[in-house]
């Protein structure tokens, strides 16, 4: 009987013990946010070192064209420009080697250098409105105070710039000297037309040499 009582003496204690640990762990729990406070904040760590760049993405795609922008004004009209050459209709070109000298020739007065050489003069049939370009060469020797003078004539009305060549009173021996004369017509009429070469003795006894006369027909727009 006194084993039994003292047995259930014990387990009243046990059973006091265990609630009393519940309670405080309940109550530990619940107390807890009303007591407990936060302790100060620690230093700011150290920056950390920069990551490795990632690699490019890919490219976009390319946006759409953009309107176009306003036609601008226009500008002024620049000077009527020469009139172009259309086309060379013919050539005709005459070459001699021979020599002439033209002592027996009258001082001061022109005359056809086809007098001893046909080939400087060309009849040419052209075009309505075509005009003709004639250009001449020679080699010519002159002794001291020796003159000559060189010009186209086409149709006996027009005439080329005269060319002059000449050796002065102070020079001696002879002298080889070139000469070139050139002649571009007005536009003609439909039909032939005679060009010549013209020389002038103007002093002393020149001797001409190797010439070229070359005759051409030309339509200008």
């Amino acid at each position: 009987m006194r084993h039994m009582l003292n047995l259930s003496k014990r387990k009243a204690v046990t059973i006091v013990v265990i609630i009393g640990l519940i309670a405080g762990l309940i109550g530990g729990v619940i107390g807890s946010p009303f007591f407990a406070k936060p302790g100060p904040e620690g230093p700011r760590g150290l920056q950390g070192s920069q990551g490795v760049q990632g690699e490019q993405g890919p490219q976009g795609e390319i946006g759409p064209t953009g309107a176009t922008g306003l036609q601008g004004p226009t500008g002024q009209q620049g000077p009527q420009g020469e009139p172009g050459l259309d086309s060379i209709i013919q050539i005709i070109q005459r070459r001699n080697e021979t020599t002439q000298n033209l002592g027996t020739y009258s001082l001061g007065q022109w005359h056809n250098m086809s007098t001893f050489d046909s080939s400087m003069r060309v009849v040419m049939d052209v075009q309505n409105q075509s005009k003709i370009y004639t250009k001449f060469y020679s080699s010519n020797l002159l002794g001291s105070e020796t003159s000559l003078w060189i010009r186209i004539r086409v149709d006996n009305l027009l005439n080329s710039t005269v060319c002059i060549v000449g050796i002065g009173k102070k020079a001696a021996g002879n002298w080889y000297i070139p000469s070139y004369a050139d002649l571009l017509t007005d536009p003609l009429s439909a039909g032939q037309h005679v060009v010549e070469v013209q020389f002038l003795r103007d002093d002393g006894t020149p001797t001409i040499l190797g010439r070229t006369m070359t005759v051409m027909e030309i339509s200008y727009s």
